[in-house]
């Protein structure tokens, strides 16, 4: 009998009982006869230290912070979200420990990402990495298309085509995309809008989240701060689709027919 057991440092005390357990088992006098020592082999225990936060705090169901494998439990485009805000002090670290990238290709990377930090391209890089292995490339790019569009960097100019961002958005789990007839879009007030795509219940809550802008659109992730402003032919993307952010990662895409 061979018994080897790997948990988290935090499992100590139950892989040491499990070990004092075997040790009673091999040495019992009582009851029925012991097995025979040649068939016990000796029980080990190994610890691995936690994956934590920045902060120190470990991540799971009890901390509240977990992520999973399922898509269904955490999306790609969640888990990619996940990967995209890490911190720069724990960025070089996981791209070691969740990639099979070689030490080199990480060095590489890191330093072009240091020289420019606000782009976030080691984080890119992992969570690409990161959701490729688990869910694939296909969905992996779907993911990347979208953090990009909705959260781009500073100095990014993006260029998608009305038609790629429709593509890549149909059938989030996270926004999606709704039709609206184009007179009820453009030269409509933005609060209007936005209780139309259901970003809000209420004009009195579409206003406070202009205020505290918490409202943005168009490619350019312009922030609308005027509770009076309308939707412009310009804001939209090849004259049919109108990107809406809004709240914590939350969004709509516009289709205008």
């Amino acid at each position: 009998m061979l018994g080897t057991v790997i948990g988290g440092n935090d499992q100590f005390g139950n892989i040491t009982a499990g070990i004092d357990l075997i040790h009673k088992l091999k040495n019992t006098t009582q009851g029925t006869p012991p097995p025979s020592n040649d068939t016990f082999e000796p029980a080990y225990g190994l610890t691995v230290p936690l994956l934590t936060t920045p902060s120190g705090e470990k991540f799971g169901k009890s901390a509240g912070n977990a992520v999973w494998l399922d898509e269904n439990l955490t999306s790609p485009f969640e888990l990619y979200q996940f990967f995209v805000r890490l911190p720069d002090e724990v960025v070089a670290k996981y791209l070691k420990i969740f990639t099979l990238l070689p030490i080199s290709t990480v060095a590489q990377e890191l330093d072009t990402h240091f020289a420019s930090p606000e782009k976030r391209s080691a984080q890119h890089l992992l969570a690409k990495e990161v959701v490729t292995m688990i869910h694939g490339e296909t969905k992996a790019g779907k993911a990347g298309i979208q953090t990009r569009l909705l959260f781009p960097a500073p100095g990014d100019h993006l260029s998608f085509t009305g038609q790629e961002i429709l593509e890549n958005f149909a059938g989030s789990q996270h926004g999606g995309v709704i039709e609206v007839p184009r007179d009820e879009v453009v030269g409509q007030l933005v609060s209007k809008l936005a209780r139309k795509i259901g970003a809000v219940n209420t004009r009195g809550e579409a206003d406070s989240m202009i205020k505290g802008g918490g409202l943005y659109v168009g490619l350019e992730n312009r922030k609308v701060s005027d509770i009076k402003a309308r939707v412009e032919e310009e804001w939209l993307v090849d004259g049919e689709v109108l990107v809406v952010r809004f709240g914590k990662g939350r969004f709509v895409i516009v289709k205008v027919v």
